[in-house]
């Protein structure tokens, strides 16, 4: 059966009628047009988009080309181009051909970089969780320690909501150099203070599990925009609330919580302020424990 060129969907067969369709739609048609357009000839101005929540433009098109008039790929450039993909269309609706449709490239010549889908998602990741250097040098404190790595994860979720299912600390969590470079310099929060390492540990993990916790609802809601083509914001304005009154009319509790609309998916940032707020004046608390003398 054939498939896009551009998004690698089936075709749906039409009988043998004409010729073999390369496009699945006029919409992926499009795509690839205004792909191919962007990369042919001569060198076009180096073009951007803006990952969702407001993060830095990703470089999604070639900004220089081989002789001949072909892109110019690299696996730096097939990287970012991948990232921006992701960041616009999710990271289930990124195939190779599409990918390559995208760099006005031919499919085959992405594997002489990239060995694969699942390499090119450790590339992905590996470069998202380095687009922030490392500080230098690192926040003096305990608390600032634990602040910048909580809003250094939340900034890296809002960018990229696809790299949270790849980032996911845990037992099986694949380890990556800029990984590594983060962890270490988390940890580096707790030096002069006389907290045993699997402490330090298990008082990081209480902060990751926060900021990764809140990134979810971040992350399902651009997933649902995505599905829907209904922002939050728009389903708010449309529903007021998304607890029926009737439903909580014998619950006393829930229904003095919801007593006013609040729509907790648009304030996410100031929840997940209050939220870490509170998560570190606990682990002050716990600090105190082991006889640290809390400067911060």
């Amino acid at each position: 059966m054939a498939v896009c060129a551009w998004c690698g969907e089936a075709i749906a067969d039409d009988g043998g009628r004409g010729r073999p369709r390369d496009y699945c739609s006029r919409s992926c048609r499009a795509k690839a047009y205004r792909a191919r357009k962007a990369t042919a000839g001569r060198a076009p101005a180096p073009q951007t988009r803006r990952a969702p929540g407001g993060g830095r433009p990703v470089p999604v098109d070639p900004p220089d080309h081989a002789e001949g008039g072909g892109p110019h790929l690299s696996t730096e450039r097939i990287v970012a181009a991948a990232i921006a993909l992701a960041d616009d269309e999710g990271l289930e609706n990124l195939h190779m051909r599409r990918l390559a449709a995208y760099l006005g490239a031919g499919t085959m010549s992405l594997y002489r970089h990239v060995g694969g889908r699942d390499e090119l998602v450790d590339l992905m990741v590996e470069s998202a969780m380095g687009e922030e250097p490392q500080p230098d040098p690192v926040p003096a404190g305990w608390r600032a320690g634990l602040e910048y790595t909580a809003r250094r994860d939340w900034g890296l979720y809002r960018r990229h909501p696809w790299i949270l299912q790849h980032a996911m600390v845990g037992s099986r969590m694949r380890w990556t150099r800029n990984a590594a470079l983060d962890g270490e310099r988390a940890l580096a929060a707790f030096d002069g203070l006389a907290v045993p390492p699997e402490e330090q540990l298990r008082l990081l993990l209480i902060v990751v599990a926060f900021t990764q916790g809140i990134a979810l609802i971040h992350v399902n809601d651009v997933e649902l925009t995505r599905k829907t083509g209904v922002t939050a914001q728009q389903w708010w304005d449309r529903e007021g609330s998304h607890v029926n009154p009737e439903l909580l009319a014998d619950l006393p509790r829930l229904s003095s919580a919801f007593r006013k609309p609040r729509p907790f998916q648009l304030e996410l940032d100031r929840q997940f302020e209050a939220g870490l707020k509170g998560v570190l004046d606990g682990i002050g608390a716990l600090l105190v424990r082991y006889g640290a003398v809390l400067t911060s």
